[in-house]
């Protein structure tokens, strides 16, 4: 007699549960984009990134000036660092910054930046360095700034207690020196009576003013500054220039007398035109 298989039973609910996870779980496909489909997919303006390492963008470090206080040789580094050698001498140079707050009587030296605040007052001590700003007051010793010396509103200096390779004059300030003043540069923020020597730039800005007898290289008032005095601008190429004439008797520099007077074109005096 044959053998009749046992039916399979269907459970209703344990259906419509698997029917329920099935719904709700994640769809894969294996269908692989075209390449002319990634390149649509692909945001408009977006860099091309190439196969490889991909390295970010490198800052360099900042770069320094420095002058060195043992033989006034300037030279750069890259970098912060506390201390540096002299490319020409060897000297050992000290970088840090100071501040100076209260009473100061001792030697100080070094190839950064000194700040005498307000309160402070240098009585006694010699200040060397890159360059100094000056808040305070100076009753005796000596300031030397291998760059820049900044004077500000407040600051109190006797002209013959300081040098400095390049002056700037803060908003406010005002100064009057009987000295003459050979300066590379030279920046006004504020006012100045002096007679100065610059073989760099001259600025000065608005609210700066000058007064006295300037002999300056490069020359720059912005609107609002002012200056008044004996003034010379002077350029290497201005003092070496030559002339010579197309004809006539005259000599390379020299112009034909003013006392004759042409009356035609032939005794016109010659044209002189510089090189």
């Amino acid at each position: 007699m044959a053998s009749r298989s046992k039916a399979k039973v269907v459970d209703t609910f344990a259906t419509l549960h698997a029917t329920r996870l099935h719904a709700r779980a994640p769809r894969y496909s294996t269908r692989t984009d075209t390449p002319e489909e990634k390149s649509e997919s692909k945001p408009s303006g977006a860099p091309e990134r190439k196969p490889g390492i991909q390295a970010g963008r490198t800052v360099m470090p900042t770069t320094y000036e420095i002058v060195c206080y043992s033989c006034g040789y300037g030279f750069v580094i890259r970098g912060r660092a506390k201390t540096t050698q002299c490319p020409k001498c060897g000297a050992r140079l000290g970088l840090t910054d100071e501040t100076i707050t209260g009473a100061y009587t001792e030697e100080l030296i070094t190839a950064g930046r000194v700040h005498l605040k307000p309160t402070a007052i240098l009585e006694g001590g010699k200040i060397t360095a890159n360059d100094v700003v000056l808040e305070g007051t100076v009753k005796s010793g000596f300031v030397h700034a291998y760059k820049t010396l900044e004077l500000a509103k407040r600051a109190k200096i006797p002209e013959d207690l300081f040098e400095a390779r390049s002056l700037r004059i803060g908003p406010g300030a005002k100064f009057a020196f009987n000295k003459k003043l050979n300066l590379r540069n030279l920046e006004l923020q504020g006012e100045l009576h002096a007679d100065v020597t610059a073989d760099g730039m001259v600025s000065i800005h608005a609210g700066g003013f000058f007064k006295g007898t300037l002999e300056a290289e490069h020359l720059s008032v912005e609107e609002g500054g002012g200056l008044r005095g004996d003034i010379s601008v002077r350029s290497a190429a201005t003092e070496t220039e030559t002339v010579k004439p197309e004809s006539g008797d005259a000599t390379p520099g020299e112009t034909p007398p003013k006392d004759k007077t042409p009356t035609s074109l032939q005794d016109a005096p010659p044209v002189i035109r510089p090189l």
